[in-house]
């Protein structure tokens, strides 16, 4: 029998509030004061401390973050909005400013001794129709008669997109007249609507010659598990093929290339065949590279004996390559030097402060939001500048860099140098990456399969920026990531217990030609979730375009998050962002660490797409119900509630059907003289449905709705009120509840089932106790049987009673 193996532990309070974190032998610790659910500090593995404060009567938002060390970063709110208003911190100040309705009008970064203005445009019906970035170039949308994105204007470049019936681009059509040079990016789809073909043509026109034209045509095949196993690339006569195979894991264990598709490694092999071989936790045990020449070699990969998933050493057989590459870590598990002569350097924060190498040295800074703005290569300053979360342009002394894309797809650079405009047109698959560049000639990239190539192009694989010196990726300006290792050079801290995956350190799970990891923090199938292009023009689409820059403006870019302290900072700037992409709104939550119970401080951070509306609080959904059993959950859709009226001994307050009541005073709580209410939570914070269907913080609905009920029944002081509703054990409600009302309330941890609100007013019986549900695993270990434990199972929710005081009583 196998020994298990303990990758990770974590630790919680009563509340559910997370204590402690130990992943490889380095262990996080929370502290907590006792009137609050999100930690008031910090304690990293290296011993130093990040602290924290709130603003209570914003629901505990974030007002600072303090790491040993390094400047504080403040946090000030909008007096009506509540949106963070102005961030500052080591590198400057940003403030932002807002329309009457809430939306995002205004960045200003003030960074040594200048400020950098970025301005929105919207129309009158809130539909964002371009901007002005900080170099005061504008950036125009028009769009056709659907509400999609026609045309996007960024100086003399025009980019035009079509569409099929289904909304999905059809074509990209960049045009830079002044050079006479267009390029078309045509998407074909299979019956399957996965990416089929994607042909690249690009044009020419000299006065007084025909056009010269040349078409360049990538083919995807595709297994039945939606996997790509073929890409073939036609240019003009010349064909050629690359050929992936996967194992039951979905992780990438061959890959083949003819010479014509193939890629070189650092040392200048041309690598026609890779296998790989994994351990359990998607680390590469071996890889063995067959070269054009015939030669061979063979890296094997070992890890620290107390850390499974930390690379330690790798070696080769190869004479091109260095024998043997070991790695040296800090106490929080992120490279600090490796045999390859690279030292890195990191701050509190966990983020990545300067690399140096034989050939110089390159410091980082980022600003007050927490992207990565500042490269300075042996004292030459480059600096970036985004509008929201898309990077506008790069500017090096007078010299500058301008970019125009959409999120994840790049079309073309402006390079302006001495006055002088160059244009370097970009064509780039649906992982992002740069395929193809035209200038004044047409340029190929190849990449090996975890994006290593021989260019020292500023952008490359999955459309990522290439950092100097080292060659390194730096997804979302988070943590690095190195496609000659394959692995990142620090620990995901939403690995293993979220969704970063079992391994902190690996390239997207094993499988880096149909994932992608757009912010260092989680990877996504690009093939099926549409990134790139596809994803770029979805996002052009209005109502979900419009509120692109309020998501980046108030969010790092990408929304990758990776220490402690980095998580409250950047989430906490994107407080009451709404996300658009369902259709349905739902808060980005503060996060301080892993678990997703505290107060909506301990979960993962959405990706963000959009604010709703004028984009403040919450919206309401409707009541789902399953068969008979009706469930107290948060919230989606709005609807109008009925006239309260009364149901046995109790008070309905709102009813969405007569399925089932939503909002419910019950008199008589299993037949005794005990009171309750029976309404819906929120997951992550205090927060509850009200009698008028809207959400309210959980104080609000105990002095409005319960103090005067109780009252008018001549509750006890002493007597214990019980609050139905889905986590309000977990989320902060019943804590809140407790100290408005001055007596004991009992919470549930879970999300609560329970049948019926007249039945709660029976006789406590198998039928009226709330419910929860059993995990899926703890289903699985008793039962042995995969099939029958997939089938949901309930048993009594767990309860506890919180008291005024701040603490609490099992049930």
């Amino acid at each position: 029998m196998n020994t298990p193996i303990i990758i990770g532990r974590q630790t919680f309070d009563g509340l559910g509030r997370q204590l402690s974190v130990e992943v490889g032998g380095h262990t996080t610790l929370f502290h907590y004061r006792n009137d609050q659910l999100p930690p008031s500090s910090t304690t990293l593995a290296d011993d130093n401390d990040i602290a924290f404060t709130y603003e209570k009567a914003l629901n505990n938002h974030l007002m600072s973050v303090t790491p040993d060390g390094e400047a504080a970063i403040q946090i000030s709110r909008h007096p009506a909005f509540g949106h963070p208003s102005a961030v500052s911190g080591e590198q400057g100040h940003q403030a932002f400013a807002f329309s009457a309705t809430g939306q995002p009008a205004q960045d200003q970064w003030t960074v040594d001794g200048q400020t950098h203005t970025t301005r929105w445009l919207y129309s009158f019906g809130g539909l964002l129709q371009g901007f002005e970035d900080a170099q005061g170039i504008a950036h125009q949308r028009q769009f056709d008669s659907a509400g999609r994105v026609q045309t996007t204007r960024v100086g003399e470049l025009e980019t035009t997109y079509t569409y099929d019936a289904l909304s999905r681009p059809l074509t990209v059509h960049v045009s830079d007249p002044e050079n006479r040079r267009t390029l078309i990016t045509s998407i074909e789809y299979d019956a399957l609507g996965r990416e089929h073909t994607r042909t690249f043509t690009f044009t020419q026109t000299e006065e007084g010659h025909p056009p010269a034209i040349r078409t360049i045509t990538q083919t995807s095949g595709y297994c039945a598990l939606d996997q790509i196993i073929s890409r073939r690339w036609t240019d003009g006569d010349a064909q050629s093929e690359q050929r992936f195979e996967y194992d039951a894991r979905d992780r990438l264990v061959r890959c083949t290339a003819d010479h014509q598709a193939a890629a070189e490694d650092p040392f200048g092999n041309l690598i026609v065949e890779q296998a790989f071989t994994f351990n359990a936790f998607n680390g590469h045990e071996t890889v063995v590279s067959l070269f054009a020449d015939g030669s061979r070699d063979e890296a094997r990969f070992s890890y620290a004996d107390d850390d499974p998933v930390r690379l330690v050493r790798i070696t080769h057989t190869h004479a091109s390559w260095p024998p043997e590459i070991t790695l040296d870590y800090d106490a929080c598990g992120r490279v600090i030097s490796d045999s390859l002569g690279r030292h890195f350097s990191w701050n509190t924060q966990g983020r990545l402060t300067q690399v140096r190498t034989p050939a110089g040295t390159c410091t980082y800074r980022y600003d007050p939001s927490g992207q990565l703005t500042d490269r300075e290569v042996n004292g030459v300053l480059t600096r970036d500048f985004f509008s929201a979360d898309q990077l506008t342009h790069q500017q090096t002394g007078n010299d500058s860099v301008q970019l125009i894309g959409d999120l994840n797809a790049l079309f073309a650079l402006n390079k302006v140098t001495d006055g002088v405009r160059q244009t370097l047109l970009i064509g780039t698959d649906a992982q992002g990456s740069v395929r193809l560049e035209a200038e004044n000639a047409v340029r190929a990239r190849r990449y090996t399969a975890h994006g290593a190539d021989s260019e020292h192009a500023a952008f490359g694989y999955a459309g990522e920026q290439r950092e100097p010196l080292s060659g390194l990726y730096v997804p979302g300006g988070n943590r690095p990531y190195d496609p000659v290792l394959m692995c990142f050079l620090a620990p995901d801290t939403d690995s293993p217990f979220g969704q970063g995956g079992i391994n902190p350190y690996a390239w997207c799970a094993g499988d880096p030609v149909n994932r992608v990891d757009p912010d260092g923090h989680s990877w996504v199938n690009y093939a099926l979730a549409g990134a790139g292009l596809a994803l770029a023009a979805v996002a052009l689409i209005p109502g979900l375009q419009a509120a692109l820059p309020a998501a980046g403006v108030l969010i790092s870019s990408g929304t990758g998050l990776l220490t402690t302290g980095q998580i409250a900072t950047l989430a906490a700037v994107a407080l009451d962002i709404i996300s658009l992409a369902t259709g349905a709104a739902s808060t980005v939550l503060e996060a301080t660490g892993q678990d997703g119970a505290a107060s909506g401080i301990l979960g993962g951070i959405s990706l963000v797409t959009g604010l709703s509306g004028a984009g403040i609080g919450l919206k309401l959904g409707s009541l789902k119900h399953a068969g008979a059993r009706q469930r107290a959950l948060d919230i989606k859709h709005g609807w109008t509630p009925p006239k309260p009226g009364r149901l046995g001994n109790g008070e309905l307050l709102a009813q969405h059907t007569s399925r089932g009541v939503d909002v419910g005073f019950i008199d008589t709580y299993h037949g005794t003289n005990r009171v309750a209410l029976l309404t819906h939570g929120d997951p992550k914070r205090a927060l509850l449905m009200g009698p008028d269907g809207h959400v309210a913080r959980a104080a609000d609905i105990a002095r409005d709705v319960i103090a005067p009920r109780l009252e008018a029944l001549g509750v006890g002081a002493d007597e214990t009120f019980v609050l139905l509703s889905c986590w309000s054990g977990k989320n902060g409600a019943a804590l809140e509840i407790a100290r408005e009302l001055g007596r004991p309330v009992q919470g549930f941890t879970h999300k609560v089932f329970v049948k019926g609100f007249a039945n709660l007013q029976n006789p406590a019986n198998s039928s009226n106790i709330p419910k929860e549900a059993i995990p899926y695993f703890e289903r699985l270990r008793a039962t042995g049987n995969p099939l029958k434990a997939w089938k949901t199972s309930l048993r009594d929710a767990q309860a506890t009673i919180f008291h005024p005081d701040g603490s609490m009583t099992a049930v």
